[in-house]
């Protein structure tokens, strides 16, 4: 049974976080499960979210990876099992649902999906935003073919950031899908990519996949075609995922657990992350 406190990382004056101790253990809602968080990953939207929002004691973090500790009463039977193997992401830096936590709160069925048996909670852990966003890039302004249903034409696809932790899954998805792909792994050499006439350029996000309307960083309600496609990608993630074929991205453990989080944010904002994903295994915590 889940404590009624935690230690967590929330958000700080001047946009930093602190790693702090009896932070309320959140209760799930109808709809929602209980995650005992085994790793969190990092991502460019923690940092940017505390130092943007500034929203001082939310609770940081997005990319999860746990175990369900309990279900919600109106969740469907059969879509989550109490012991099973998660990952997932949720809003954090915004409310008291966050990753960087020894416990959560996320959606029983947008935005999570379950581990693959052959896959640690580490590499679990940065499956959410990224795997996600890759999913958004190709199929939800555009017509491509899926790794369930190859093309056997090559169609060209061109992969800006390839190296990124989102540009890595949607090479592989791409790939499998039977795509011809060209990719760019510089930000330096954006300038030779910028938008011109004729090209359509559509803007989108992974936090319109977890089926709730935003507030942040901009307001949007959410459409019924919104809340589809949410659970659409998350069956086909799920799917993708069962194929075996999909490896996770590189991963960076820094050693402390939650405590490593201050840390991690500085050598992001450094500019020192490149071609891995910064993992904090909650258990590595001192004094947890």
């Amino acid at each position: 049974m889940a404590p009624t406190t935690q230690r967590a990382v929330v958000v700080a004056e001047n946009g930093t976080v602190v790693l702090k101790d009896s932070i309320p253990v959140p209760k799930p809602g109808p709809n929602e499960v209980l995650i005992k968080v085994v790793a969190a990953a990092q991502n460019p939207t923690d940092w940017k979210t505390a130092q943007k929002a500034a929203r001082v004691g939310a609770v940081s973090g997005c990319d999860f990876a746990g175990i369900v500790e309990e279900i919600g009463s109106a969740v469907p039977e059969g879509v989550r099992t109490i012991g099973e193997r998660v990952a997932g992401f949720v809003r954090g830096g915004i409310s008291s649902k966050g990753a960087f936590s020894e416990y959560l709160t996320a959606s029983a069925q947008y935005g999570i999906v379950r581990i693959p048996d052959n896959w640690t909670f580490e590499e679990g852990a940065q499956l959410g935003v990224a795997s996600l966003t890759a999913l958004q890039t190709l199929y939800e302004s555009h017509h491509l073919p899926t790794p369930l249903e190859p093309t056997s034409t090559p169609i060209p696809v061109l992969v800006s950031g390839g190296a990124t932790a989102v540009g890595q899954y949607v090479i592989q998805i791409a790939k499998l899908s039977g795509l011809y792909i060209v990719a760019t792994a510089s930000k330096k050499n954006f300038d030779f990519v910028n938008p011109r006439e004729g090209v359509t350029t559509i803007f989108s996000g992974a936090p319109v996949l977890l089926g709730e309307d935003l507030e942040y960083p901009t307001k949007r309600i959410l459409t019924p075609e919104d809340r589809k496609r949410g659970l659409e990608f998350v069956d086909l993630l799920s799917k993708i995922l069962a194929t075996g074929k999909v490896k996770p991205n590189p991963l960076l453990i820094l050693p402390k657990g939650l405590a490593s989080v201050p840390e991690g944010f500085q050598y992001m904002l450094d500019g020192k992350v490149s071609a891995q994903k910064l993992v904090y295994r909650i258990a590595d915590t001192p004094n947890l």
